[in-house]
């Protein structure tokens, strides 16, 4: 009887002990995270500059996804031209949904229309073949149209379609990550 006494003594002293082992054990696991709540509160200022960048970036790839660069694009079409078409006007540049009634209009994210007169019967084949070159060009909406009269300049209209590479993507994430291996 001695003997169960005593190791039910044991037992409860080892149990006892080893409780206290994990309070302490418990207590310093709760300093160490009060301490380390403590040091994030030291960065809360950083982490919100941090949040702020991030939104900006993000604003910033969201107002510029559909940037196109529009003077190179006139660059492009001006020296597209034939010889003797003059550009005169260059209008309606315009986000274009996939059109289900218009069979013949190819799928574009914009288009434009090209207006451009000659003293002679205009080369307009040529001039679309010329027109595949430029950047971003994704065909030819029908109709184009060619009004004039012998000995009477020629008036030549053309609507553009644009394709996604029309745009310049100086922010998106791709062009970033690119950029990086470059610095």
């Amino acid at each position: 009887m001695a003997l169960v006494a005593l190791v039910t003594a044991v037992g409860v002293a080892g149990a006892t002990y080893l409780a206290l082992n994990a309070q302490q054990a418990l207590a310093d696991e709760q300093r160490r995270s009060e301490d380390l709540l403590a040091q994030q509160l030291q960065f809360a200022d950083a982490r919100a500059v941090n949040n702020a960048l991030n939104n900006a970036v993000t604003a910033r790839e969201a107002a510029t996804s559909a940037e196109v660069d529009w003077e190179a694009l006139l660059d492009e079409i001006r020296a597209s031209l034939p010889a003797g078409l003059v550009l005169v006007s260059v209008d309606g540049a315009t986000r274009v949904a996939p059109a289900e009634d218009e069979p013949l209009r190819q799928d574009s994210i914009g288009s434009f229309r090209i207006n451009a007169n000659s003293p002679t019967v205009p080369d307009v084949e040529s001039w679309l073949i010329d027109l595949e070159g430029v950047t971003g060009y994704a065909g030819i909406a029908p109709p184009i149209t060619v009004s004039g009269s012998e000995g009477a300049s020629y008036s030549v209209t053309i609507e553009v379609l644009l394709d996604t590479s029309a745009y310049l993507g100086r922010f998106s994430s791709s062009a970033d990550s690119d950029n990086e291996g470059e610095e």
